[in-house]
């Protein structure tokens, strides 16, 4: 049975986030879920290393790049250090997951979240750095568009502040992630007739 959770967030990690990130990362590990995630530094970087170091496994993890193994397409122009060692482990890589280098980052970024949201199976975990995190905002509504749960970690800041999924109807309610307290994306109802 696949079960994998996406987990996405902030490209720049605040000291929250980092302590919120190492912590996921090794509650995925030890309840034995999948690990996808895209290859941005901050949150992905920071879960990726978290889960890798935790499981040794790394058939466990499916990392979405939007960049080549050579760097190319990168927005550093160099390979990221989490995907590079996740990948020497014998990680699953999908290079230019968001389409290839003739297409602008910003396209490339955003479908390449959208093949990470679309692979993962039983739900989206989001961690917000800062309630402002656009990117993360978007794979919520795509991972909640799939049907996935979505669930969000506010990392130093009240979660009172995440904003709603852009373009869906809904609101956040209190929830929880392994006995933290976050939020979870909970859909309007749609009226019948």
């Amino acid at each position: 049975m696949n079960r994998s959770v996406f987990v996405g967030g902030s490209r720049s990690a605040s000291p929250a986030a980092a302590r919120v990130c190492a912590w996921l990362g090794r509650e995925l590990a030890a309840a034995e879920f999948s690990l996808v995630v895209g290859c941005a530094p901050g949150v992905d970087a920071l879960v990726l290393s978290s889960f890798v170091a935790a499981t040794g496994a790394p058939p466990a993890v499916r990392v979405f790049a939007v960049g080549a193994p050579s760097g190319a397409g990168f927005p550093s122009g160099s390979l990221p250090p989490a995907v590079a060692a996740a990948a020497a482990l014998g990680a699953p890589v999908a290079w230019w997951s968001g389409g290839g280098p003739a297409l602008p980052l910003r396209a490339r970024l955003a479908r390449r979240t959208r093949a990470a949201v679309s692979a993962a199976s039983l739900a989206a975990v989001l961690v917000f750095s800062r309630p402002e995190s656009r990117g993360t905002l978007l794979a919520g509504a795509a991972a909640a568009g799939r049907g996935l749960p979505v669930l969000a970690l506010a990392a130093g800041f009240p979660a009172s502040l995440v904003p709603p999924l852009p373009g869906l109807p809904g609101r956040w309610v209190a929830s929880s992630v392994f006995g933290r307290p976050a939020l979870l994306w909970q859909p309007a109802q749609q009226k019948l007739l």
